[in-house]
């Protein structure tokens, strides 16, 4: 190898020379900025807030020709002395933050506007790891928070900013040490983020970024003055699509349905929701920012299923519910809302119930529930448009007979105005015969239903209807009262006898007599729900269409001894009854007959 002539030597000596000097001019222009941001960071951080907020950081290092800082072991949290001064004067903030991250890097940092003191500006703002803690105020003690906060002198600017693997919590008022809600490992990205006035003014911005992007693994909320859990993963939402994804959202008790009814000191209700997969479209955050309005184009809910569970061997709950119809409840919500349209695809209801009178557990259940929900709404405005929420479902009765459903609701009526048009399809006693062991002590021996149709309007007040239901052969056996059972065997009684021969009507219409159409009336119990309301208009209408004397069969029920021993007077009294009553039918058919006719 050939010795390097003296002007390759020079060349080499001067690149070396010039590279310690880029070194050394690297580490004094780093130590320097370095101790620009140790003294700037806290200062920026104080006059964003209003000298509310500190911060600390266990190291800093800086890369001059990549104009990046990392900033190690961070620290933001709330001044507590300053805390204190402003709940001592009620101008305290609704709520505080406190973060801690493993690792916050900037690059891409303007040195120029830096050390010019312009402000701050920078390509991308990473933290990694962070954990986000919100804590809530006591509203007392913001009640007179008046104060205009202090200008924002020097704006902060990033093309985006993003959080990477963090955790966000929040705790209510006094309980710092109980997290509500959880978000666990949260990847978000800002673009185009700003601090300073205009953008604070700027509505069209959302977290003061002109777009966004979210990856939430899991939500989780648990208020501890609830029985419940509230759950929710992969939650996906951006800007740019306009779109928030989430599946299996899901509501249950925190503790066994065994545990939770030892508890209650009077009938409580008993809500299971798992929604698989929600979706939410076109939601307006011009809107939501600029009004405090949450407008959404179309919430889609996919094989969703709800259930209800009632156990009547508590003692009644004394608490009126008058004023929590579906349109109160959204007369009071505080959050003005739209939804424009909800799609239900595949979805199901159940509702059970524990009977007092049998102690047996019933349950109704519709499934393949599909249909819409359109015009949610409490935004006045919108109302002067159309002022009723129309819900239009159709699906499966106990598996097989097919139903539907059309509910309106006034959305603005303080009294809760409603409308029903339901339909049911053909139905044999076998669906229904388990529900009317546990709800009446009734076994259907046979039934056959062509059709059911129900038209109904009400308040929280009361509630009318028209109700038509067709059938034939029908046949019942009335179960015994325990008392009325020995050694397993039920006692022989007249009351099935009765029922089906004198009491019950086979079918709907009777031969050679036209189809039997009744009306109801419920006057609303209130301690009882909507649903309830509903409920009860129907088995009035059932009732009313299948049974001549309702009363009857209570008092045989209840007197089952005395009326074996008078079995003859009993047939004779239903068959008096039966021809009074056929005499009055016919009666009543001669006057119509002789009546004018309208001329055409």
């Amino acid at each position: 190898m050939q010795p390097f002539s003296k002007k390759t030597k020079i060349i080499f000596g001067i690149t070396a020379a010039i590279a310690i000097l880029m070194v050394v001019a690297g580490y004094i222009v780093a130590y320097r900025y370095k101790a620009i941001i140790q003294k700037a960071l806290p200062a920026a951080v104080a006059d964003a807030t209003d000298s509310l907020y500190r911060i600390s950081v266990k190291n800093v290092s800086i890369n001059v020709l990549t104009r990046s800082v990392t900033l190690k072991g961070v620290h933001l949290w709330a001044d507590s002395a300053e805390i204190a001064r402003r709940e001592k004067d009620s101008t305290a903030k609704p709520m505080y933050f406190e973060v801690t991250a493993q690792r916050l890097t900037v690059d891409g940092i303007m040195w120029d506007r830096l050390t010019g003191g312009e402000g701050y500006s920078c390509g991308n703002f990473s933290i990694a790891r962070p954990v986000v803690t919100i804590y809530k105020t006591d509203t007392a003690l913001t009640i007179y928070d008046t104060v205009k906060p202090a200008p924002i002198e020097r704006e902060f600017t990033a093309s985006r900013v993003r959080m990477h693997n963090g955790n966000i919590r929040y705790a209510a008022a006094g309980g710092r040490d109980t997290n509500i809600l959880k978000l666990n490992h949260c990847n978000i990205e800002l673009t185009d983020w700003e601090l300073g006035e205009e953008s604070l003014k700027d509505t069209s911005r959302f977290f003061l970024a002109e777009s966004i992007a979210a990856d939430i693994e899991a939500l989780q909320y648990a208020p501890p003055s609830s029985d419940y859990n509230f759950g929710l993963s992969h939650i996906h939402y951006n800007t740019d699509a306009n779109k928030l994804t989430a599946r299996d959202l899901r509501l249950k008790l925190k503790i066994s349905q065994e545990e939770f009814f030892k508890k209650q000191k009077e009938q409580k209700d008993i809500y299971t929701l798992d929604f698989p997969n929600v979706e939410l479209t076109g939601i307006n955050l011009h809107r939501l920012m600029k009004k405090g309005e949450l407008h959404i184009n179309t919430v889609h809910l996919n094989h969703s299923k709800i259930n209800v569970l009632m156990n009547r061997m508590l003692p009644p709950n004394t608490k009126s519910k008058v004023g929590n119809y579906p349109n109160q409840m959204l007369q009071k919500l505080r959050l003005p809302l739209y939804v424009q349209k909800v799609n239900v695809h595949n979805g199901g209801v159940t509702y059970s119930e524990i009977v007092e009178k049998t102690e047996m557990k019933g349950s109704i259940n519709f499934n393949n529930i599909n249909g819409t929900v359109t015009n949610i709404t409490n935004i006045p405005d919108i109302l002067e448009q159309d002022r009723h929420c129309v819900v239009k479902l159709q699906g499966k009765f106990n598996k097989y007979t097919d139903a539907r459903a059309t509910f309106r609701f006034v959305l603005d009526d303080p009294k809760g105005a409603f409308s029903v048009h339901a339909q049911l399809g053909a139905l044999q006693g076998r669906q229904i015969n388990e529900q009317t062991k546990a709800f009446a002590r009734v076994e259907i021996k046979s039934f056959s239903m062509k059709s059911m149709a129900m038209q109904l309007a009400g308040n929280q007040d009361e509630a009318r209807g028209k109700f038509t239901m067709v059938y034939n052969n029908l046949g019942i056996r009335i179960l015994k009262k325990p008392e009325n059972v020995e050694n397993g065997k039920k006692k022989k009684g007249l009351l099935t006898f009765i029922a089906n021969n004198l009491v019950l009507y086979s079918a709907n219409p009777m031969p050679g007599e036209d189809v039997r159409k009744v009306e109801t009336y419920v006057k609303r119990d209130e301690l009882k729900s909507f649903f309830n309301l509903i409920w009860k208009n129907i088995l009035q209408g059932v009732q009313n269409t299948a049974i001549r004397d309702l009363e009857v069969i209570d008092w045989i029920r209840n007197n089952e001894e005395e009326a074996k021993d008078n079995q003859t007077q009993i047939r004779e009294f239903f068959t008096r009854d039966k021809e009074k009553k056929e005499k009055r039918k016919e009666a009543r058919k001669r006057k119509r007959d002789s009546s004018p006719r309208p001329s055409e």
